[in-house]
């Protein structure tokens, strides 16, 4: 028997998709500037919102929307699912009701809560290149992505 390399990596068209973000730091913050980026729009539920949030609002206004709430059974309809929150109780919770109703999540603090996973990006000269590490090694995964953006002459959105 083979053994399973990890996640295949794979490009989505994100335009006008729905994506539920639940957490408002500076991890969501990250997440929901590369779905707002590429086109998706962004329903974010945390009951507090950090710096970086609040700056998207002002530049999404159309496509990010903020509901200061903590997490309830019964998430609203979307295409995909992000968990960024602090509460490893509610990832969970998210995670089973996702797998309940089919909706694809990625809990950012566990891999093994995740049908995929959100890679670091760079961009530049028309080219788009995901970078992960399967989620083992996050600050190789840093330090490549920053090399690699030098290397395209690409900086990430801000």
């Amino acid at each position: 028997m083979e053994d399973n390399p990890g996640f295949f990596p794979i490009f989505i068209n994100l335009k006008g998709k729905t994506c539920i973000l639940y957490g408002g730091g500076e991890i969501a913050a990250r997440r929901a500037e590369g779905l707002l980026h590429f086109g998706a729009r962004v329903r974010v539920i945390a009951p507090r919102t950090g710096d970086g949030i609040e700056r998207l609002k002002e530049e999404y206004p159309k496509s990010l929307q903020v509901e200061y709430a903590c997490y309830q059974k019964g998430i609203p309809e979307g295409d995909f699912v992000f968990s960024c929150t602090d509460d490893g109780k509610a990832d969970r919770e998210i995670y089973q009701e996702c797998k309940e109703r089919k909706i694809p999540v990625n809990i950012a603090s566990d891999q093994s809560l995740c049908d995929f996973l959100f890679p670091a990006i760079a961009e530049g000269d028309g080219l788009v290149v995901g970078v992960s590490s399967g989620g083992r090694d996050h600050k190789k995964v840093r330090q490549f992505t920053r090399k690699l953006r030098e290397w395209m002459g690409g900086e990430k959105w801000k």
